[in-house]
């Protein structure tokens, strides 16, 4: 253990070249005469400190002050140190316990005893070396959880270019049905009908009498009444005529109009059609309308289609919040999916567009100017939602998500209520989370809340509830005693029995805390004092041991026993501090007076 440093605080020059004899060979020893070297050898905080050995032996009082120092300055987990006695008398070895002494050592020192001092030294450091080392694989575990979610996530985005592929694939394959679809009704309706009130049809063709399903011509002369207001279907007639009168008057090119409307079959089928038409007087002087209908309807329901894929794309991009470009560099045009703004604060530009093109090995010229399409934030103004849930799977277990959806209404006159939506698996890192907090919050052995949670969970309920409550400190008396008379297992059962008992009287709201080695606190929201504190009092005296084995020892109810100090309050706005100054109080007033008993001080009363 060379490097390691040994103080040997001690008044009695002889004392302290003994001890360091016998360590010089396996430690740095550094030497106190007095216990103003010894504070000022602490602050220092030496190097690789290992051990403190305290033997003034001018009087007692020195000895426990050196204790104090040191546990001030470092617990015992940090720093063993040992105290050196004239005599191992019970009062003399509790006290330095007490004082805070890893062990107490009797003058004049034995190969035994200074034995006992190095292989507690020795367990120390092997205990902090498996600290380092435990450290270590924690790291390294950590690591590979990284690295396997980042396989993961590769897998995620091979799996998402996979399926945008295959989507990309299947609108291809659906706008070339579509196309073939229209291809094959070419050339459409043809017809002309007289520019006047009675829009009287002259001429039709084959293909406008298999658009509406008719026999023959007469067939659909007669179910049209001969006119071009029975083509049209009667909701959409009188936005018809005024579309087609307003373009040929005020159109970009004027004598022609271009629009859209239903008609409906002889079967009863609504169709969508496109009507290319065009104004002309004859010689005579009679104005007529030449007209091209096309059939359209499956065009309307791919837009429609289109619509909603493009709905569904802005909102998983928002989702992300990333941004997706469609760009053809050819045709200089380019659409834009995501809020651009939102991320950069302002409109995208032809710039950004070359530069993401370059990258993507494409060129582009100075001169050249890119139309751009900002599609709008599809979610902006519509009820959005981002919650974690739980889904049971095949065997009913929870299986924590991340659930995000946008609601809006689509279709036509925004009459389809849809949503759209995506659960993300966040079920390993819920559960890690989940698991960490139990473990930073809980006592490992009794399962109780450790006392920094507790404190931060009853100041937390103390700011945002109302009164009453009550704060009751439970300390198992003895416990030392019961430790060295019968073992710590058993006293370690007598901890896990009281803490059992503790969290099965408390109720929803109610905290239970273990605060030391053997001392709990148990909060109580809506109960003040009073008779139902009273009970929850005389259960916890006279029930916490009640399950306790006999074979580990006999009649437990009456051999183990708790005193419990309590501290009540009716009013809401009482601090923790403030309610564990007066248990704290009550507590000792306990032990004072025998132990095993309970006293009560209502805050509210003053008493």
């Amino acid at each position: 253990m060379a490097g390691y440093t040994v103080i040997i605080g001690s008044s009695n020059a002889t004392c302290r070249a003994e001890l360091a004899e016998y360590f010089h060979d396996q430690y740095d020893v550094v030497q106190a005469d007095t216990l103003e070297t010894f504070e000022t050898l602490l602050n220092g905080r030496p190097e690789r400190l290992s051990a403190v050995i305290i033997d003034f032996t001018h009087s007692r009082t020195d000895g426990f002050t050196a204790l104090r120092l040191v546990r001030n300055r470092y617990t015992q987990e940090e720093l063993p140190a040992f105290l050196v006695v004239d005599d191992l008398e019970d009062d003399a070895i509790e006290a330095g316990y007490d004082a805070g002494a890893t062990d107490t050592i009797e003058r004049p020192y034995t190969k035994f005893a200074l034995r006992r001092i190095t292989e507690a030294i020795r367990l120390h450091e092997a205990r902090f070396q498996l600290q380092a080392s435990l450290a270590e694989t924690e790291q390294a575990h950590t690591e590979a959880v990284r690295q396997q979610d980042v396989a993961r996530q590769a897998l995620k985005q091979a799996e998402q270019a996979r399926r945008e592929a295959e989507a990309a694939r299947k609108e291809a394959e659906d706008a070339r049905y579509v196309s073939e679809q229209f291809i094959r009704r070419m050339p459409g309706g043809l017809f002309r009908y007289k520019a006047d009130g009675d829009e009287e049809l002259d001429v039709v063709n084959e293909g406008l009498v298999k658009m509406f399903g008719c026999d023959d011509e007469a067939d659909l002369r007669e179910y049209t009444h001969n006119s071009f207001r029975g083509i049209v279907l009667a909701e959409d007639l009188e936005a018809a005529e005024h579309e087609i009168w307003s373009q040929i008057h005020m159109g970009p090119e004027p004598g022609c109009d271009k629009l859209s409307y239903r008609i409906r079959r002889k079967d009863g089928e609504i169709r969508w059609v496109e009507d290319w038409g065009r104004y002309i007087v004859d010689p005579s002087g009679q104005a007529w309308f030449y007209v091209v209908v096309l059939d359209i309807t499956e065009k309307i329901k791919y837009q429609n289609e289109l619509m909603r894929s493009n709905n569904r794309l802005r909102v998983l991009s928002e989702m992300s919040h990333d941004l997706m470009f469609d760009v053809d560099v050819d045709a200089k045009t380019a659409e834009v999916f995501g809020d651009f703004n939102g991320r950069f604060g302002r409109e995208v530009r032809t710039a950004d567009i070359k530069r993401l093109a370059e990258l993507a090995g494409l060129e582009t010229k100075t001169e050249d100017t890119i139309d751009i399409a900002a599609h709008k934030p599809a979610a902006t103004g519509r009820e959005s939602l981002d919650t974690d849930m739980t889904i049971p799977n095949a065997e009913g277990d929870p299986i924590w998500c991340r659930f995000q959806s946008v609601a809006f209404s689509d279709g036509p006159d925004d009459g389809d209520k849809r949503f759209i939506g995506r659960l993300l698996d966040t079920h390993e890192m819920m559960m890690r989370q989940l698991l960490y907090q139990t473990k930073a919050e809980r006592d490992a052995m009794t399962g109780a809340y450790n006392r920094e949670a507790g404190i931060a969970k009853i100041s937390e309920i103390l700011d945002e509830g109302n009164g009453p409550f009550s704060l009751l400190f439970i300390d198992l008396d003895d416990f030392k005693a019961i430790n060295d008379t019968y073992g710590h297992p058993v006293g370690d059962l007598a901890l896990s029995q009281v803490s059992s008992h503790l969290k099965k009287t408390a109720r929803e709201g109610d905290v239970v805390v273990r605060f030391g080695g053997d001392e709990f606190a148990m909060f109580l929201q809506g109960v003040g004092h009073g008779e139902k504190l009273e009970h929850i009092i005389e259960s916890i005296s006279h029930e916490a041991y009640a399950d306790f084995p006999c074979d580990q020892i006999a009649n437990p109810t009456d051999t183990l026993t708790l005193s419990i100090g309590v501290a009540c309050t009716e009013k809401a706005g009482a601090t923790f501090e403030e309610l564990y100054t007066c248990a704290d109080h009550a507590l000792y007033q306990v032990k004072r007076q025998g132990k095993s008993n309970s006293i009560v001080y209502d805050m509210s009363a003053g008493q």
